[in-house]
């Protein structure tokens, strides 16, 4: 069999900013150039800000769950903690924030399970996926106007019919249970605090 030739990388001719939601997300409008010369004037990207998702568990092993209300589905689902990382945070740190802020626990251990992209054709979606253990509850949540949400705890069997309800449908979610519970990613946990 005869070797592939190294896969080239596109060329950036020029991008701009066609559309702006701040702090949400913007839509960039590349000019590139492709290896075989031809030019693409219309490639769109979303960027948006790097969260974090936070897969917490008891120690009775059962998984700490949100569950609210999502527009864009317009339904209610079960999700895990999660939420946007400030300017000039560090992933750990506004994982620990959102932990406490969205359901009021605090853990005592992390483990950085990986920095995932959700779509690397638009580049949308950077998520910081950690697991937490050893909670402890200290506050009560702080809820916005746009984040009722219920905090319960299920356990995996739980987590797997909702699954198969289709309660728990948000891919990211299900990306990070699969990972946080699959011993063959044991190997990419890093503990860190």
């Amino acid at each position: 069999m005869k070797p592939n030739p190294p896969i080239k990388a596109w060329k950036t001719i020029s991008s701009r900013v066609v559309f702006e939601a701040s702090p949400w997300f913007k839509i960039i409008q590349d000019t590139v150039e492709l290896p075989n010369k031809r030019i693409v004037d219309d490639y769109y990207r979303i960027e948006t800000q790097d969260y974090v998702l936070i897969y917490a568990k008891s120690s009775e092993g059962k998984v700490l769950v949100e569950r609210q209300y999502k527009h864009g589905l317009g339904k209610t689902t079960i999700t895990f903690p999660a939420g946007f990382i400030d300017k000039d945070e560090k992933p750990l740190h506004a994982a620990q924030r959102e932990l406490l802020e969205e359901t009021g626990f605090q853990a005592r251990t992390w483990k950085h399970l990986g920095t995932f992209i959700l779509d690397g054709t638009r580049n949308y979606g950077k998520a910081h996926c950690f697991i937490a253990e050893g909670l402890d509850y200290k506050a009560e949540p702080q809820q916005s106007d746009m984040e009722e949400l219920e905090v319960s705890f299920l356990s995996i069997d739980e987590l797997l019919a909702a699954i198969s309800k289709g309660d728990l449908s948000l891919l990211p979610g299900i990306s990070i249970m699969a990972i946080a519970t699959n011993p063959l990613f044991e190997k990419l946990q890093k503990s860190i605090w």
